[in-house]
């Protein structure tokens, strides 16, 4: 069914990038009056192109290539970025249609993938393309475009089972893969907490690859939390650089960035203890709020181009704990790794410690990938805790 009024929704997200693509639903009359900036050499109009028939011309002195994807829908690629997407949408709404955000895909359902079984495929292809619009890395959204061959809609299928074993099996995968699809689009969240001047800010500036946090020998510079976004193997993270825990400040600013430092372990998925001493051992509340957090700690042992005489020290730092008993204080990490921000010694083994805690299964090409929105509706209220885990 054709809206009564046309519509134009931006396919890439917004920010710095190659190529922008906008998505037209409109009648052939509302495209031709859309189509009034749009010059292509050939002088065929797009309004009235072939299906699949590709255009190459000028917008407004902007190449652009349009494609008639079906009866009333067409596509526009264009240069990337800001400009040249805001002036298109700009003359299209000025041409009468509608301009819907970004991650507004519901009139896709009406006008797209007619071969999916009409309720559970809508839903499906309505999340997957808000899905892929939000992806922030390549194979994120290979990821996605691996879901949309039919196999989301059998799970639906099989969450609506009246046998009970096909439905635990459903959930079951649901509860496994939550987690992995939800952060296709939003960046697992990883904090560092430490005592002042333990290499919290020199570690996030090395993670990061730019001086993203200030690095001083003055205890207390790091007053609030300070983020930085680094991606590993597609996987996106927020690195937090937090204020260094003590208990005497004379600075109510830097006792403020305390404070939330101390709270932001409720949002993490993981906690990195840092400490630059040889034996390893962090400050007393840092290790107290470690056993509080119930996702998994890693410590990190700063400044190891600081400690080059051999002890057990190394050893204990080199060789994963036992996790989770409260009998030392080291037994609460789930890893241990020794790194150096200056040498750049232990880095990548710490980017791959991260992701080994936080993917310990990565998907292939087989898994099935419940992306937000595409179940959500089917899972049982009781048991919503266990996937609630974004």
């Amino acid at each position: 069914m054709t809206p009564s009024r046309g519509t134009a929704i931006p396919l890439t997200a917004p920010g710095p990038g190659a190529v922008a693509a906008i998505r037209i639903h409109a009648s052939p009359p509302q495209a031709e009056q859309a189509f009034l900036s749009f010059r292509v050499s050939s002088g065929t109009s797009a309004a009235a192109a072939p299906v699949n028939r590709i255009l190459y011309g000028s917008w407004n002195g902007e190449d652009v290539v349009v494609v008639r994807l079906e009866q009333a829908s067409w596509e526009i690629c264009c240069h990337g970025g800001f400009a040249a997407i805001s002036q298109i949408l700009h003359d299209l709404q000025n041409a009468g249609l509608k301009v819907l955000p970004a991650n507004s895909a519901a009139w896709l359902a009406e006008s797209s993938f007619s071969e999916s079984i009409p309720e559970d495929g809508n839903i499906v292809d309505t999340a997957l393309q808000r899905t892929l619009i939000a992806c922030r890395t390549r194979q994120a959204a290979n990821w996605v475009l691996q879901q949309t061959d039919g196999r989301l809609v059998t799970l639906r299928q099989q969450l609506r089972s009246t046998d009970p074993t096909i439905r635990e099996a459903a959930l079951q995968t649901v509860l496994q893969w939550k987690s992995c699809a939800n952060h296709l689009t939003a960046p697992f969240h990883v904090a560092l907490l430490g005592a002042p001047n333990v290499g919290k800010s020199s570690l996030l500036n090395a993670l990061a690859g730019r001086d993203r946090s200030i690095v001083s020998p003055t205890p207390g510079t790091t007053r609030d939390i300070v983020d930085a976004e680094v991606i590993v193997d597609g996987w996106t993270f927020c690195l937090s650089d937090t204020a260094g825990i003590r208990q005497t400040t004379d600075s109510e600013l830097e006792l403020e960035g305390i404070a939330r430092a101390r709270a932001l372990p409720q949002q993490l998925d993981l906690l990195c203890c840092v400490t630059d001493r040889a034996d390893g051992v962090c400050d007393p509340e840092v290790i107290k709020l470690a056993h509080q957090f119930r996702g998994p700690v890693m410590l990190i042992c700063s400044k190891s181009d600081l400690h080059l005489q051999t002890s057990d020290s190394e050893t204990l730092c080199a060789t994963p704990p036992t996790p989770r008993t409260p009998s030392s204080f080291t037994d609460c990490y789930a890893r241990v790794v020794r790194v150096s921000a200056l040498t750049g010694a232990g880095m990548v083994e710490l980017a791959r410690e991260v992701l080994t805690l936080l993917v310990p299964s990565p998907p292939d090409a087989e898994t099935v990938l419940p992306v937000p929105g595409s179940v959500d509706d089917l899972l049982p209220q009781d048991r919503q805790d266990r996937f609630d885990v974004s």
